[in-house]
């Protein structure tokens, strides 16, 4: 065989093992199970709920329902109603289900991303991972959720409710495309729904309109209340109390409601509206109930289009914040560090800043920032002249504008060093002088002299540095033995306090007290030899004078 036979044999097995490849993937991404190819739905928005009657999806059926989706975003996606039997969740030996519907995902490029197959009459687990109550897509595109009714496992085709609805943060900022009505009817950019969790009874909703957008409205639907038996809860999260899904609201008016009508049902306290383009919009709601709770936002243009920019905030709390002063002493033209630790758990840390002053915030500067880990800080005033008394104030502010504030202040001084020298040993009869100098040469400044005594009392002098810096103090002691001294400045508003090494000197009694006893002798032994002396000499002049 040539070498261009070997090439075309080689090219048409890769071309073979593609093309088979192809369709055996595909079959891999079918459910396993048979059924009927049914109807399709194509969703233009997630935001209204699909009902499913009891004919719709028979035994051995499907139907494929087709969002938009956008890549990780944060999508609620669940399938309950008739068809759940709720026995499942008190006693098992009661049990009686007819339903089985299976649920398999395909994403914009028609692959098997995620499927859901529960046991008859339980409610199928949307989310990404069994962990996760919320389906974030991979792509951004058109999703198929294929709904089968398990011809093996099921027996009935009860109703039920398909919801897919976009689930966001609290305490975050959204973006909205929104597109005013044409010919005063509603246009698919015209309403928008989002859902969202918080057990805070206070929530507020802020809408920024463009200039370009004249708001018709938003809303407020509270939607479930496990705690207070309204909705149910699926891997841990609440589900929409299925009636308020179509606008129906509990006896009290409180449930429910949801509709993304301009003339629809709305609560006169969980809503706002604009009065002209451009305007703003605040909804400011308590809850009077306790618990974990699901609502609805519903935002409805009116004329015009534009971006509205729109944030749920249930964050009422300021930072943790907290500084670390600046060392005890702060040196003239040292720069001074300042560590700030600061978090906060709910909305995140959005800036830190930290202001000072010199003269008592007439005037101020401001400094960055660096930020080293785990919520810690590090703040760096420059270097200040001394005698300054530096004022500074740390704020820490959330993404919500929940502010925390820390206040402090430090005096700048210069360094001062001080040395102190006497004698190694003095006789009791005698002053000891001990002297030195500070550094820098500063006249007047006070300082004070420590002297311990052999038996450890404490004697202090004080004096005052001379113009060159220089001092000297004396003293008597009155005790023997080893004695230590040691000199302090004291210190001013411009300098700071320092000391001196410990100096140890002798005390020692005086030579003629030492030597008595050598000396008592001497003068005793001297005194006998003057005496014989004079005898001896007087009694030669007798002699003498008798001769």
């Amino acid at each position: 065989m040539g070498e261009k036979s070997v090439v075309l044999v080689t090219t048409l097995a890769i071309l073979l093992m593609f093309f088979v490849q192809i369709p055996i993937d595909k079959a891999r991404m079918q459910p396993s199970v048979p059924y009927r190819i049914g109807g399709r739905t194509y969703v233009s928005k997630p935001a209204a709920p699909l009902f499913v009657n009891e004919s719709q999806i028979p035994v051995g059926g499907s139907w494929t329902y087709v969002y938009a989706l956008t890549k990780n975003a944060s999508y609620h996606v669940y399938f309950y109603g008739g068809w759940i039997d709720n026995s499942t969740l008190d006693d098992n030996s009661t049990l009686d289900p007819k339903t089985d519907y299976d649920i398999y995902v395909y994403n914009p490029l028609g692959e098997l991303e995620t499927y859901h197959t529960e046991a008859s009459g339980l409610p199928e687990h949307l989310g990404t991972t069994v962990d996760d109550p919320y389906f974030v897509p991979k792509y951004s595109g058109n999703y198929s959720f294929l709904v089968v009714n398990d011809p093996r496992e099921s027996a009935g085709a009860k109703n039920g409710t398909f919801m897919l609805i976009e689930s966001i943060d609290n305490n975050r900022q959204y973006q909205r495309y929104i597109e005013g009505k044409v010919n005063d009817l509603p246009v698919e950019n015209t309403s928008w729904a989002y859902e969202f969790t918080t057990s805070s009874k206070r929530v507020e909703v802020y809408v920024d309109v463009p200039d370009s957008l004249d708001m018709f409205e938003a809303r407020l639907y509270t939607m479930a209340i496990p705690t207070m038996k309204f909705g149910t809860l699926l891997s841990g999260t609440p589900l929409a109390w299925e009636p308020g899904l179509y606008g129906n609201t509990d006896l009290s008016g409180f449930y429910g409601g949801y509709n993304l009508d301009s003339e629809g049902f709305r609560h006169p306290g969980a809503m706002a509206s604009c009065e002209y383009p451009g305007q703003d919009m605040l909804i400011n709601y308590t809850s009077p109930y306790e618990g974990e709770t699901l609502y609805h936002l519903v935002l409805i243009g009116e004329h015009g289009e534009g971006v509205v920019s729109f944030m749920v905030r249930t964050d009422y709390t300021a930072p943790y914040l907290s500084a670390r002063s600046p060392v005890d002493r702060v040196y003239m033209g040292a720069e001074t560090n300042i560590t700030a630790n600061v978090y906060d758990t709910e909305s995140g840390i959005n800036r830190i800043t930290l202001d000072y002053t010199r003269d008592d915030w007439k005037s101020s500067a401001s400094i960055n920032i660096s930020h080293i880990q785990n919520g810690s800080y590090v703040l760096t005033i420059p270097g200040q002249s001394a005698g300054s008394l530096v004022k500074f104030r740390i704020k820490a502010l959330d993404y919500v504008g929940n502010v925390a504030q820390v206040n402090g202040s430090y005096i700048v001084k210069d360094r001062t060093m001080i040395t102190c020298t006497t004698s190694e040993e003095i006789t009791i009869d005698k002053a000891i002088v001990a002297s030195g100098s500070i550094s820098p040469s500063i006249a007047n400044l006070s300082i004070i002299l420590t002297f311990t005594t052999p038996n450890g009392t404490i004697i202090e002098r004080s004096v005052r540095s001379e113009s060159d810096g220089t001092y000297s103090v004396s003293l008597r002691p009155e005790l023997m033995g080893d004695w230590h001294v040691e000199a302090r400045v004291v210190g001013d508003g411009l300098h700071y306090p320092s000391e001196s090494q410990t100096v140890a000197f002798r005390v020692v009694d005086t030579w003629i007290s030492r030597n008595k006893t050598f000396i008592l002798a001497a003068c005793v032994g001297g005194g006998g030899s003057v005496g014989a002396f004079f005898f001896i000499r007087r009694r030669r002049q007798e002699e003498d004078y008798e001769e």
